[in-house]
């Protein structure tokens, strides 16, 4: 199995841990884990990324929920208009530990489904 094809399932195993999950910060919406989200984890097109950077945030999955579902979160809006289309990001960060701040990124397409996007470490 290749590095991707595990990805992949990890990302699959976080969609089932989390099917019902809820965001306290965007009016406990639910948030969905789908095939955007993980396909902006590995990057396309120009941007793909390494499979250390991907692995790295793979690692972040297990702190997502405590993110997700806090109500101890800087919140970062904005919106941005493509073509015809609205989209609007959250970016919810949280201090785990004295070494750790991790950002989750959400995400909204007009008004569709609210889902994830991205999760990294802040330096």
């Amino acid at each position: 199995m290749g590095k991707y094809e595990e990805v992949k399932i990890a990302y699959s195993k976080l969609k089932v841990l989390n099917a019902n999950l809820c965001c306290n910060a965007i009016n406990n919406e639910h948030i969905h884990f789908n095939y955007t989200g993980l396909k902006h984890l590995i990057g396309g097109g120009e941007k793909t990324r390494s499979m250390r950077q991907i692995n790295s945030r793979v690692k972040l999955f297990k702190y997502i929920k405590t993110v997700a579902c806090s109500n101890n979160v800087v919140v970062e809006y904005r919106i941005t208009k493509c073509k015809d289309n609205f989209i609007e990001y959250w970016g919810l960060t949280m201090t785990i530990r004295d070494n750790l701040t991790i950002t989750v990124v959400l995400r909204k397409k007009n008004s569709g489904k609210l889902h994830f996007y991205s999760v990294f470490k802040r330096r």
